[in-house]
């Protein structure tokens, strides 16, 4: 499954200052920093500096704005948007990200101090779930009528398994990405996941309360 890849740059706050200036100073091929964009934001973000780098349109890219965030020792895109109306696929800002670092980052990244993390393009359920929680939403995906959604009580069965499952480890899968795995990956409708994906936030966070008030209780 698609994701929006991730770039994080770690190291001295020396480094990283001067890894900024010489992308301030080496930018080229349509590449440019923008101090007032930087400037609009910066002064509405308390307690962190946000470095913006635009790129203009080319046949391969859009024209976009790049934003890094700095905090202490550390580096990471927190978003490319557009600098026009509409908004980015996954394959057009991975492509901008990838540049940016091509150009700007794996040129410094071999330097004594700095390590550089890039992220995936693409991820399968197990990066969110654990083996056996993602077996057991893949059974009930495989197994469940896809017209009916969790409603045959085998089905509501194997849902529930994995919703406990998923709880129990406290797993990071947010309804979002539930619900585009099950559409792009289980073959199942988008309207058809988008419910099973409500059921599942509502399902952890009944699950939640409940652990609260047993753990109250024991005490």
């Amino acid at each position: 499954m698609k994701v929006f890849r991730e770039l994080k740059i770690r190291g001295q706050q020396s480094q990283l200052d001067e890894l900024i200036r010489d992308i301030s100073a080496s930018s080229g091929s349509g590449w440019k920093r923008d101090t007032n964009q930087e400037q609009y934001v910066n002064r509405a973000t308390s307690g962190q500096d946000m470095y913006c780098f635009t790129c203009s349109a080319l046949p391969r890219r859009k024209a976009t704005s790049l934003w890094l965030c700095a905090e202490p020792g550390e580096l990471h895109v927190t978003n490319i948007v557009p600098q026009g109306a509409g908004s980015l696929s996954r394959d057009e800002y991975n492509t901008i990200l990838l540049e940016f670092w091509r150009r700007f980052v794996k040129p410094v990244e071999s330097r004594p101090g700095f390590e550089v993390q890039l992220g995936e393009a693409d991820f399968g359920i197990d990066h969110w779930l654990s083996g056996e929680a993602a077996d057991r939403l893949r059974s009930f995906s495989v197994g469940a009528n896809k017209a009916t959604g969790a409603s045959h009580p085998r089905d509501r069965e194997r849902w529930n398994s994995f919703v406990v499952a998923a709880h129990d480890e406290n797993a990071q899968l947010d309804a979002q990405t539930l619900a585009r795995w099950l559409h792009e990956e289980g073959g199942w409708s988008d309207s058809a996941a988008n419910d099973l994906a409500i059921e599942y936030e509502r399902g952890r966070d009944l699950l939640s309360s409940y652990q609260k008030t047993v753990d109250v209780g024991s005490r």
